[in-house]
């Protein structure tokens, strides 16, 4: 398979995993790490890098590119690569857990100072309409409103 051709197909079907060979027919598998990062949402890559020779300058360079793992071909075992496997796709998914926990956590920040700095009861009540509006929007739609300084909250699954 072509590199071009795999990234292509990444975008497509977003894979949990990807057995990348650091000898493509058109570029090589580093080229294709720094292809592919822009194409991901994801903080890390989901990549296990396969060569057919032990290099520990290539491996190196493939784990600080976004590799979870650096396999040699003839050193693969079934359970070597389920481990990995296992491995790489726990650690993208604790990872972007992380950085969702990370932002839910500067949102919550930056609305407790927004509300701190004003003294206000319908500017703290526009705050936290702003700032809910702004963490749930992405997962579903809420309509958010103030009523006679009460905070309302309908969500829909349109």
């Amino acid at each position: 398979m072509l590199g071009q051709q795999g990234l292509e197909l990444w975008q497509q079907y977003q894979p949990d995993v990807v057995l990348l060979d650091y000898r493509l027919p058109d570029l090589d598998g580093l080229e294709f790490l720094a292809r592919l990062q822009p194409l991901t949402q994801q903080p890390c890559l989901p990549v296990i890098f396969v060569t057919g020779q032990g290099n520990d300058i290539i491996a190196v360079q493939a784990m600080k590119a976004g590799a979870q793992d650096y396999l040699v071909k003839q050193q693969i075992t079934p359970e070597g690569l389920q481990r990995a496997v296992n491995v790489a796709i726990e650690t993208v998914q604790l990872r972007s857990q992380l950085q969702q926990q990370f932002e839910e956590q500067r949102l919550v920040m930056e609305m407790s100072q927004r509300i701190r700095r004003s003294l206000n009861l319908q500017d703290i009540l526009q705050t936290t309409v702003d700032e809910v509006r702004q963490f749930f929007c992405p997962v579903q739609r809420i309509r958010l409103s103030i009523v006679n300084s009460h905070l309302c909250l309908q969500c829909t699954n349109d």
